[in-house]
């Protein structure tokens, strides 16, 4: 990514002015819109989590902790009107996140639709005891969490922070300094 150079710019002025500085790189990839990433049908898709690349790229833990802004998307748009919106239910991984999409639907059924085809297509859902996968199981079984964007911008943060944080864990556990292995 073009944003390896400059980062490792301040980096590199940050330790001359701080030598024992503590640096943690945080950046985010969460797009403003998923629709770019969606296949031709509009209902999935998929989108890299490019945090994880820029962090191995810059030399990884030997170089800087690793963060993140939790799947956000950062930029605060004041000047915008209301945005149009799909239910989407967005599923994170390791080094991306799915996401399933039921287009010009904002119903209850719209979230189920998409929760269930989030299920479907990872049998592994659940089996980590986390809120966020329990809230898409029961939306699954048609009782979603919440049948706004904010409800589940929530389940993709607590499930992108809880994936995160167990890859930094193995990672670090395997003597990665530099995340090149994923």
């Amino acid at each position: 990514p073009t944003y390896v150079q400059p980062t490792l710019l301040t980096i590199n002025q940050l330790r001359s002015a701080f030598p024992t500085l503590l640096i943690v790189v945080s950046s985010t990839s969460f797009p403003a819109s998923v629709l770019p990433f969606a296949n031709p049908s509009q209902n999935a898709g998929t989108i890299d989590i490019l945090e994880r690349e820029l962090h191995a790229r810059i030399g990884g833990h030997a170089v800087a902790a690793y963060g993140d802004h939790g799947s956000i998307h950062s930029v605060v748009y004041d000047e915008s009107s209301a945005m149009r919106w799909a239910a989407r239910v967005d599923y994170p991984g390791d080094l991306s996140w799915e996401f399933a999409r039921s287009p010009k639907d904002h119903s209850r059924q719209g979230y189920i639709s998409a929760a269930q085809a989030i299920v479907a297509s990872d049998p592994s859902l659940g089996t980590r005891g986390l809120w966020g996968e329990d809230m898409i199981l029961q939306a699954a079984q048609g009782h979603p969490y919440g049948v706004a964007p904010v409800s589940w911008i929530a389940v993709r943060v607590n499930l992108h922070l809880a994936r995160q944080l167990a890859l930094s864990q193995r990672l670090l556990q395997a003597g990665d300094q530099t995340d090149e292995d994923e």
